[in-house]
């Protein structure tokens, strides 16, 4: 069973769940790190609405979100949330994973791991059996880390006009019966 209770790895961070006083500095953090992507206004237009109701949405059943703090000084260097995907009910067994971020600061250095391998844990504990989670092209780091924990690339169409390529988001799917 996945602890409510906070755990610290040999990093020095520290993962416990998020507290309504957590809420505008992890939405400020969200924001600074996301705001210099492209897709800021069209992939991850979703998290932006998100943004303006996070204590709700990550209340609801099946929902969640976690951060990983620095150990020392308790300073926020990301989170994730997790929920049901698409808006679909929980008894599907379908969850996304959210807002996944971590602070440029603290890249590099095991908070990302930690808390995928948390949520991926919590996950599976409320019973999803897959688990979805899209990024940016941009995202490579993060890219890298989803297939490590072996998500799978979703293969999508692309949409192209006049043999120009349109960028895309990159899709990601875990399925519990088939982890790496």
């Amino acid at each position: 069973m996945v602890s409510e209770d906070q755990t610290t790895d040999k990093e020095g961070f520290t993962i416990r769940k998020l507290t309504a006083s957590d809420v505008d500095t992890l939405v400020s953090i969200i924001k600074e790190n996301l705001d210099s992507f492209e897709e800021a206004g069209s992939v991850l237009a979703a998290t932006y609405r998100r943004l303006n109701q996070f204590w709700a949405v990550y209340s609801a059943k099946g929902a969640g979100y976690w951060l990983v703090t620095c150990k020392d000084s308790n300073e926020i260097a990301g989170g994730a949330g997790l929920g049901p995907f698409a808006g679909l009910s929980p008894s599907e067994k379908i969850g996304e994973i959210r807002e996944l971020v971590i602070s440029k600061e603290f890249r590099g250095r095991g908070a990302g791991k930690l808390i995928l391998k948390h949520i991926l844990d919590h996950a599976f504990e409320l019973g999803y059996q897959r688990v979805y989670l899209e990024t940016t092209p941009q995202m490579q780091m993060a890219q890298k880390l989803f297939t490590n924990f072996g998500f799978k690339p979703v293969a999508i169409e692309e949409n192209t006009q006049d043999d120009q390529e349109t960028p895309l988001p990159c899709y990601f799917m875990l399925d519990r019966g088939q982890e790496a």
